[in-house]
């Protein structure tokens, strides 16, 4: 009679847990570290600008301005579905694909709701001013989501703030109106981001430091 046991060693399954955990941080603290950083420089460059040609007095925005913002969102969102592509060469089976499915759901989603409110715009004639508080609320909400999604998938709590802050600059960009509110997008939207790609990598160097300094546990060696 065979007495080997048939389960799981609970060691080697917490190592495997362990591991899968860390290829998880790993690639929200390397590919999509510098997602965020590319989201917070295009809203911070994006939104500045509208800001910038926004007249108070009118709230008509110049079309070059909001060339400028399309293209820094198009250039972030462009980023992010790498950063997801990426997930197949940095992580390994479910984490792997979570990683892939939320990277691309960055430029799925943004693609499909900007053009929904650029048809929107267009096919009932808005104004400058309506249409700018369109394509604000509709970028807090949507970036707040899926930051908060992010927070499930990586299990870090830094992106479910990020994401809860995000959210409440929807309702704050219909109460300032234009072009206030490109500029509270651009500060504090684009801002946070850029302080959460900085806490990241203090936090992915600290991770660094003390796996260099760690002993192995028994069990691993």
């Amino acid at each position: 009679m065979n007495d080997a046991p048939t389960g799981l060693d609970p060691r080697r399954a917490l190592r495997l847990s362990r591991a899968a955990a860390d290829r998880a941080h790993a690639f929200y603290s390397g590919s999509g570290r510098l997602a965020t950083a590319a989201w917070g420089l295009a809203w911070l460059i994006g939104y500045g600008t509208l800001w910038w040609a926004t007249p108070e007095a009118t709230g008509s925005t110049p079309g070059w301005a909001f060339a400028v913002g399309a293209g820094a969102l198009l250039v972030a969102i462009v980023l992010s579905a790498a950063a997801g592509a990426r997930a197949g060469g940095e992580l390994v089976g479910p984490s792997a694909k979570a990683a892939a499915f939320y990277g691309w759901s960055w430029f799925v989603a943004f693609g499909a709701a900007m053009s929904a409110v650029g048809m929107t715009v267009s096919r009932y004639q808005l104004s400058d001013e309506l249409a700018g508080v369109l394509f604000n609320v509709m970028a807090a909400a949507l970036t707040g989501t899926l930051y908060m999604s992010g927070a499930a998938v990586f299990k870090e709590p830094t992106m479910f703030v990020v994401g809860a802050v995000m959210i409440t600059l929807a309702p704050l960009g219909v109460g300032v109106g234009v072009p206030n509110g490109y500029l509270a997008m651009a500060l504090v939207g684009g801002g946070l981001m850029l302080a959460s790609f900085v806490f990241q990598t203090i936090q992915a160097r600290r991770l660094r430091l003390g796996k260099s300094g760690r002993p192995a546990e028994a069990g691993e060696r």
